[in-house]
């Protein structure tokens, strides 16, 4: 009697039932987000920025400056994050995705080096 397969499926359940247990662990972390208004660049470079997507025009604050997402603004927001090491992004959940993609780029041309996304935690 050859006892190959029945090695095999039992390897294939212990592979499972390992698999199981690791990603049964793997829990949300329940994140309770800044709520200050604008808050200035830390010691460590980091600046939150918080996008305003029912605005008209759609704007982003920045520290204590708000600016415009149009041509003009960007720029200006592309200097502003110049020299800064970690940027906090913030945007509402049902703003388009247009919107952070344009602080995202504006954040890659200054030399960002890391964009945090902030979320709220729920269900």
């Amino acid at each position: 009697m050859n006892l190959t397969p029945m090695i095999d499926v039992v390897f294939l359940m212990i592979i499972f039932f390992m698999l199981v247990a690791e990603l049964s662990r793997a829990r949300a972390l329940d994140l309770d987000p800044p709520r200050e208004q604008g808050a200035e660049a830390t010691s460590d470079g980091t600046l939150l920025v918080q996008i305003d997507h029912n605005a008209t025009p759609v704007r982003a604050l920045a520290g204590e400056r708000w600016y415009t997402l149009d041509d003009a603004g960007l720029d200006a927001l592309t200097a502003r994050l110049i020299g800064l090491e970690r940027v906090r992004l913030r945007a509402d959940r049902e703003a388009p995705y247009r919107v952070p993609d344009l602080v995202l780029g504006a954040a890659r041309e200054a030399g960002v080096k890391r964009v945090d996304l902030v979320v709220e935690g729920g269900p």
